[in-house]
């Protein structure tokens, strides 16, 4: 698949100490070439990297979830406390991803797609 950021956004602390603390949102689309696998559901192997290579050569998808066909496939991942030292809106990061088709068959992984979600969520002024 080909992964284009959607959104990112970046929560306030609530304060709580019950429930883990949710520090933002970021979500992608992915993109098919192959017009069958476009219009089914997927299981998406998450694998995320300090840059592109990390992203490529990770063995462990730090996430995997479900990713339905609507008119697109959503894939959105939570930012966490507990996983910010790899995934955080504090610094760049690069996301790789491999879909699984209902017979188990895996995609090759797409070629990463690297953000700096600081940038995304304060652009600098246009001159």
């Amino acid at each position: 698949p080909t992964v284009e950021l959607r959104s990112i956004e970046q929560y306030k602390d609530s304060g709580s100490t019950c429930e883990p603390t949710v520090l933002g949102n970021v979500s992608f689309n992915l993109r098919f070439e192959d017009e069958q696998q476009a219009q089914e559901d997927v299981l998406a192997k998450v694998y995320v990297g300090d840059t592109a290579e990390g992203a490529r050569q990770d063995s462990t998808p730090l996430n995997i979830q479900h990713v339905r066909a609507s008119m697109e496939h959503i894939l959105s991942l939570t930012m966490v406390e507990e996983t910010s030292d790899i995934l955080s809106l504090d610094k760049p990061f690069c996301i790789s991803v491999v879909a699984v088709d209902a017979a188990g068959q895996e995609s090759p992984r797409s070629t990463p797609l690297c953000i700096d979600p600081q940038a995304e969520l304060h652009p600098a002024p246009l001159d």
